[in-house]
């Protein structure tokens, strides 16, 4: 799903979906939207969530799919029935990173046709991301900025805890 084939559908929600993505880039000044797509995230357990990633000319967002619940019952009114997450037909993008472009330090990517990056930041944790378009995603930001891509069937990842295990010695 590219963020610029949302701008030219005409359905309500997905306008309305592409100018939530905008406005949270904007809030980080004049930046044009480079590439978008849909990836899965890898968290410290290895466990994937999904999320959309967006490339502009400054830095990398990574945007969780936050739905939007019903208000809360008032209170003294029965308890609603449990919610089923699949049935929200409504959502939001919320941040969950922003990595500037100059504070990437380079890119690990596999050897073989799989969708798994690293992207290693300096002097924070790394992303893990599958993503199906790796190929086009890494020539958009080769091109915005000249940055080493590591080819191995290895991955080296720094996760939070062992940042800071790091950082005390």
């Amino acid at each position: 799903m590219c963020v610029h084939a949302l701008t030219i559908t005409t359905t309500t929600t997905m306008c309305t979906r592409t100018l939530s993505v905008q406005g949270i880039v904007e809030r980080y000044g004049d930046e044009s939207i480079e590439f978008g797509d849909t990836c899965n995230l890898f968290d410290s357990h290895c466990a994937p969530h999904r999320r959309v990633l967006v490339l502009t000319n400054e830095a990398i967002y990574v945007l969780g799919i936050v739905p939007k619940l019903p208000p809360p019952p008032p209170k003294g009114a029965p308890k609603p029935p449990p919610l089923d997450i699949n049935t929200v037909k409504d959502f939001y993008f919320g941040l969950y990173r922003r990595i500037a472009l100059a504070d990437v330090g380079g890119v690990s990517t596999s050897q073989l046709a799989d969708d798994y990056l690293v992207i290693h930041v300096i002097n924070q944790h790394d992303t893990v991301l599958s993503c199906r378009r790796k190929t086009e995603f890494l020539a958009v930001l080769q091109r915005q900025k000249q940055i080493n891509i590591t080819f191995s069937n290895k991955y080296v990842s720094l996760s939070p805890p062992q940042l800071a295990s790091n950082d005390d010695t």
